[in-house]
């Protein structure tokens, strides 16, 4: 087929790079580059910030015009090679079906001639002034016409978007301007759209269809849910049936092996994180704490002293130290989550880290046939093991957790 542009007419592209897993590495979804120049590295005041282990700094450049895509090293010390080869600081020619390393991350490159939907621009660092305003409901955004706000909060505003030449719906996200990497704000988004682009493939993950630039605001553009958190339906009815309450948990606890597998963790289970669609779909939300187990070099801004997730669900060692946390936090939480649908009480009820660790060195975990003795002791049993105090006494594999459950589902038809 001829090509399309006028001869004599620049090539209007964007450069894709498609992550390529090397040994167990993790890898986030298809980066997307835009025509123009742009300076990549970790640093705050890079045009796209590229959080990874191996990255400078102030990595190198990427010039994409007239149809044409070169790229230079801005660091002499900056790991960075294209078909294996090192990158000087001189412009150097990038075509279709290239390799390009950065840091530790090796990328497939793609050189297309349109816009592609259903990928995800890397995300633009530059924050913008914090006077400016969101965008409002009824306007254009990002090739998005905002037709509601579904929810706010102090980092970021959800919209409910449809793109207009195919009316797909999508949750868009948008980071309040003024949030800046070096705040942690934008750190946490980008962590949400990358953790969430690696999950995708699961049923149970929200699809991440896009994160990018719309000066000046950042934005991650979700698959939309219609549906309902596991909290509105405990607010409303009080608790959630056994069967109903497995058949919610079964799902979610297979998502966790999922992301075990790639070594990623939560660290946010709860029932408000957990929706069911309309069409009883479950869903697991809220990436924005994730991060990849044993890499705290990896976009993870969590401190040694810091604990973070809402009390009543996070595991003893979390409330601490969640830095250091590791899969088995997430079995707690899910027990804990559990214990909360089944009961409609937490299983710690606490205001600061300081009572969680009281209250739990002085009376431990409540069982759950205590508090409900008509529920399955194998059951409770199961829930017990979750909620253990001491993370090597939990359940050391998802697998187990999951038959263990789901021998209880079985009984119930």
């Amino acid at each position: 087929m001829a090509d399309p542009t006028p001869p004599g007419q620049p090539v209007g592209v964007i450069l894709q790079l498609v992550p390529i897993k090397t040994n167990n590495d993790a890898v986030g979804p298809t980066l997307v580059l835009h025509e123009g120049i742009h300076q990549l590295g970790r640093a705050d005041d890079n045009d796209f910030v590229v959080a990874a282990p191996g990255v400078a700094q102030h990595h190198c450049r990427l010039e994409i015009q007239g149809g044409k895509v070169a790229v230079h090293r801005l660091d002499g010390n900056a790991v960075l090679s294209l078909n294996g080869k090192p990158v000087s600081g001189k412009p150097t020619s990038v075509l279709s079906g290239d390799r390009i390393t950065l840091g530790t991350r090796v990328y497939r490159i793609q050189v297309v001639r349109k816009t592609t939907s259903g990928v995800t621009s890397i995300m633009h660092g530059k924050a913008g002034d914090a006077t400016t305003k969101m965008p409002a409901v009824g306007s254009e955004f990002a090739g998005y016409r905002l037709e509601a706000i579904l929810g706010a909060g102090g980092t970021a505003v959800v919209f409910r978007g449809v793109r207009p030449d195919n009316n797909t719906l999508a949750a868009v996200k948008v980071l309040r301007a003024g949030l800046n990497f070096s705040g942690g704000a934008a750190v946490r988004f980008y962590r949400e759209a990358m953790v969430g682009g690696m999950l995708s493939a699961h049923p149970v993950a929200v699809a991440i269809l896009e994160i990018g630039r719309s000066d000046p605001f950042t934005y991650i553009a979700m698959e939309y849910i219609d549906g309902v958190d596991c909290q509105k339906i405990l607010d409303k009815h009080g608790k959630i049936p056994l069967k109903q309450t497995l058949d919610i948990i079964l799902p979610v606890a297979d998502l966790l092996r999922y992301a075990h597998a790639s070594q990623l963790i939560h660290r946010d289970i709860k029932p408000g994180n957990i929706m069911v669609t309309n069409t009883g779909q479950v869903k697991l939300l809220d990436l924005g704490l994730a991060r990849e187990e044993g890499r705290k070099d990896t976009y993870d801004l969590t401190q040694p002293s810091e604990g973070f997730g809402t009390l009543s669900f996070v595991a003893p060692e979390q409330a601490f130290d969640a830095a250091g946390v590791d899969f088995r936090a997430d079995i707690y939480s899910l027990g804990a989550t559990l214990f909360m649908m089944l009961t409609g009480r937490s299983a710690i009820q606490v205001d600061t880290p300081a009572d969680f660790l009281k209250k739990l060195v002085k009376e431990g975990v409540p069982n759950l046939n205590t508090v409900d003795p008509t529920l399955p002791p194998a059951l409770c049993a199961a829930v017990a093991n979750c909620l253990k105090m001491d993370r090597e006494q939990r359940f050391q594999r998802y697998e187990d957790l999951i038959r263990d459950f789901k021998a209880v589902r079985d009984t119930l038809g």
